[in-house]
C-alpha cells in the first residue's frame, strides 16, 4: 500500500447486462469512483457484457453501436478522472477492457501487481470462485 492508503495497482471487475445499462451507464459510478479514489498508480477495468460477444454469438458489432460503446468508455475514463482529481491523483493511468461472459480468461500478465480486486455485479460474467470476496468486495493480495 502506498500513501493515504491508497493501492498502487487496482482491477475493476464490472458488468453490463442489457443494452439499456450500456446506453445508461451511470449506474457503474459509484464502484468507479470507489475504485479509482483508492488507487495510485493504475486501475484496469474489466467490463463484461453479453453484447460484447461475436455477432455470430448473438452480440452486437461494434461498429452498429459504436455510439453506445463509446458513451460507456467515455463514462468510465471520465468517472475514473473525476476521482482521481478529486484526490489530486492526477497521473492515474486507466485501462479499460471489453469482455464477453464467454471469455473466462482474466488479464493475468498483470495479475502478479493487484494490490486489490473491486468488483460489482459480476454474477454470471466472471466466475465468482476465482475473486476471494471481502468486506466492500475488495480483495487483497
Amino acid at each position: 500500500m502506498s500513501g493515504r492508503g491508497l493501492q498502487n495497482h487496482s482491477v475493476l471487475f464490472l458488468a453490463v447486462p442489457s443494452a439499456r445499462h450500456l446506453r445508461h451507464p451511470q449506474y457503474l459510478t459509484e464502484s468507479i469512483t470507489f475504485a479509482a479514489s483508492r488507487t495510485q498508480l493504475s486501475l484496469l477495468v474489466v467490463i463484461y457484457s453479453p453484447l460484447f460477444e461475436y455477432a455470430e454469438f448473438g452480440g452486437w458489432t461494434p461498429v452498429q453501436h459504436w455510439k453506445d460503446i463509446q458513451r460507456l468508455l467515455t463514462h468510465v475514463y471520465v468517472e475514473a478522472a473525476r476521482a482521481a482529481h478529486s484526490q489530486d491523483n492526477i497521473l492515474l493511468s486507466v485501462d479499460v477492457v471489453l469482455k464477453p461472459p464467454s471469455w473466462k480468461d482474466v488479464p493475468t500478465s498483470d495479475s502478479a501487481k493487484w494490490n486489490a480486486v473491486y468488483a460489482l455485479d459480476i454474477g454470471t460474467y466472471y466466475p465468482s470462485e476465482q475473486i476471494q470476496m471481502q468486506p466492500y468486495g475488495i480483495s487483497y493480495r
